[in-house]
């Protein structure tokens, strides 16, 4: 198969297709081919993949997953073959693999390593690992539909860490995000904001940590969807 151009930069990396064969580029790995299986599927072993050489899972979407670790970004894209030009079909039962390890810091990893393992996982393995057990959220002073804290007043020295209890996740890239209250919703924020993926964070039942957060107002937001457009609970506390 010849090489085309997705025309498309995942994380900054450009996405080439070379037809089930390994790419060797210095300080660079990556293995692409087609493979039997539904996205969700594809998506929950790269997960669990990245995680069982000891990496950080960074980003999960519903086509792609990105880890870092040992001084690698890790991508593992899993792109439908529906006959049309979305990447996204969850009932799609063919789909195009690529797994593509990159150096992005000084470290021990190895990148030709690193690649192979997560594809080794991956043939062999069915669904990720459940997710660490967190602890029970305390009793919460602040509660929206899915969101908690557990004051409604913080002193900033304190870390604010917010809970969320039974809230929608589908794997469509659904996050937190912790901001100033008078913050837009609907777009990027100018100011710091501090913010994780639900996938990364428990699922449905889970928690982030914010961290101590200069006084002021704040907004914690849970998001459907991996932008600003679908803002679908917020709760109000306060840091002095």
């Amino acid at each position: 198969m010849q090489a085309r151009w997705l025309g498309f930069v995942a994380a900054g990396l450009p996405l080439l297709v070379i037809g089930a064969a390994a790419q060797a580029v210095p300080g660079q790995s990556g293995v692409t081919g087609w493979v039997n299986m539904r996205q969700p599927d594809c998506v929950a072993r790269a997960e669990a993949a990245i995680r069982s050489i000891g990496y950080q899972v960074r980003h999960v979407d519903s086509w792609y997953v990105h880890g870092f670790g040992d001084g690698l970004f890790v991508s593992v894209f899993c792109i439908a073959d529906d006959g049309s030009t979305n990447l996204v079909n969850p009932n799609a039962g063919r789909l195009l693999r690529q797994i593509l390890v990159v150096r992005q810091t000084p470290g021990p990893g190895d990148p030709y390593n690193a690649r192979h393992a997560i594809y080794l996982f991956m043939e062999g393995n069915t669904a990720a690992p459940p997710a660490p057990a967190q602890p029970p959220p305390p009793t919460p002073a602040v509660r929206g539909r899915y969101l908690s804290v557990a004051k409604s007043v913080f002193a900033s020295s304190e870390a604010v860490v917010v809970y969320w209890a039974n809230a929608p996740f589908r794997r469509q890239g659904e996050w937190v995000n912790v901001v100033l209250a008078s913050e837009p919703a609907d777009r990027r924020s100018s100011k710091p904001t501090k913010w994780g993926n639900v996938a990364n964070h428990g699922g449905t039942n889970g928690q982030m940590s914010a961290g101590q957060l200069p006084p002021g107002v704040y907004e914690a937001r849970f998001y459907l969807t991996g932008n600003y457009q679908r803002l679908d609970d917020r709760i109000t506390f306060t840091v002095r």
